[in-house]
C-alpha cells in the first residue's frame, strides 16, 4: 500500500525545493559577478538595495508559487471525487488531510469535501452531522464556500424530509448570497434556484428539469453532470416519460463509477426496461 502524504507536506517539499534553486542561481549570480570588476563595484554601492530587492523577490516568487502549486494539488485531490466519481478513496484522502492540517479554515474546507464524500455514497445521515460539527464563528471564509455549505445542509435536510430546518438553512445561504452576488459562480446560484424549488414549491418539475441542464451545460465537474442527469431523469420517470427516463439512466449507469447513483440506475434499468 502507498504511503499517503497530505497536500499540505507535498506542497511545503516544493516551496523548499523551490527555494533551494534560488539559493542556489544567486550564488552563481554572485560568484559571476565577482568576476567582473565593473559589475562587482555597481553592486557594492547598490548592495543594500538589490539585497532588499532580491528578498522581496524571493518572497513574493515563493509566496505566488506555493498558490499555484497548492491549487494544482488539490484540484488533484478533489478530482477523485468530482471526475474520477470515487468517493471511497476521497473520503480516505480526506480523513489523511483532516488529520494532519491545523489549519482552520482548511479544515472546514475539508469537512465541507467529507460531507460530499458520503453524499456521494447514499449516506445522508452521516454527511449532515459532518456538517453539523462546522462551525463559522470568527472565521473569514470565503462566501462560495458558506454558499456550497449552506446549500448542500439544506439538500440533506430535504432529502431527510426535514423541510422547516431546510428553509432556514436555505435562508442563511440566500443572505450571503445577496451580500456577494458578484462573487458566488453563476453554478451556485443555479443549485440555490434548485433549492428553492424543492423547498417552496414542492418540486416544480419542468422548472427544476430546466435549472439542471443548465447544470450540465455550464458545469465543469463529472459529478454534478451525472447526478443532474440522475436527477432528470427520476423526474422524467414520475412525468410519465419512461423512454427518456431510461436513456438518461443509462447513461449514469455507464458512466456514474462508484457513485451510489449508478447502482440505483441499474435498479430503474431492470425496473422500467
Amino acid at each position: 500500500m502507498n504511503k499517503v502524504i497530505n497536500i499540505e507536506k507535498k506542497v511545503n517539499i516544493i516551496i523548499v525545493i523551490i527555494f533551494i534553486l534560488f539559493m542556489v542561481i544567486y550564488y552563481i549570480f554572485l560568484t559571476v559577478l565577482m568576476k567582473n570588476d565593473e559589475l562587482y563595484f555597481w553592486y557594492n554601492d547598490n548592495k543594500i538595495l538589490f539585497n532588499c530587492l532580491n528578498y522581496i523577490f524571493v518572497i513574493f516568487s515563493l509566496i505566488t508559487t506555493e498558490r499555484i502549486v497548492f491549487k494544482r494539488i488539490y484540484k488533484k485531490y478533489i478530482d477523485v471525487l468530482n471526475n474520477d466519481l470515487e468517493p471511497e478513496k476521497f473520503i480516505k484522502l480526506t480523513e489523511t488531510e483532516l488529520q494532519k492540517t491545523k489549519r482552520v479554515l482548511y479544515k472546514i474546507c475539508l469537512k465541507i469535501n467529507l460531507a460530499a464524500g458520503h453524499s456521494a455514497l447514499g449516506k445522508t445521515e452521516e454527511a449532515l452531522k459532518i456538517l453539523e460539527e462546522i462551525d463559522f464563528k470568527g472565521k473569514k471564509v470565503r462566501p462560495n464556500l458558506r454558499m456550497l455549505y449552506y446549500y448542500n445542509k439544506s439538500l440533506f435536510l430535504c432529502i431527510l424530509n426535514r423541510k422547516d430546518e431546510a428553509k432556514e438553512i436555505y435562508k442563511d445561504g440566500l443572505e450571503i448570497l445577496e451580500k456577494n452576488k458578484h462573487k458566488i459562480t453563476m453554478e451556485m446560484k443555479i443549485y440555490f434556484d434548485i433549492l428553492k424549488n424543492l423547498i417552496y414549491h414542492e418540486g416544480n418539475r419542468d422548472e427544476i428539469i430546466n435549472l439542471y441542464e443548465e447544470i450540465i451545460k455550464i458545469s465543469k465537474e463529472k459529478i454534478n453532470i451525472i447526478f443532474a442527469k440522475y436527477n432528470i431523469a427520476q423526474y422524467k420517470e414520475k412525468m410519465g416519460n419512461i423512454k427518456e427516463a431510461l436513456e438518461l439512466y443509462k447513461e449514469v449507469a455507464e458512466k456514474g463509477n462508484k457513485l451510489y447513483i449508478t447502482e440505483r440506475s441499474e435498479e430503474k434499468i431492470r425496473e422500467l426496461g
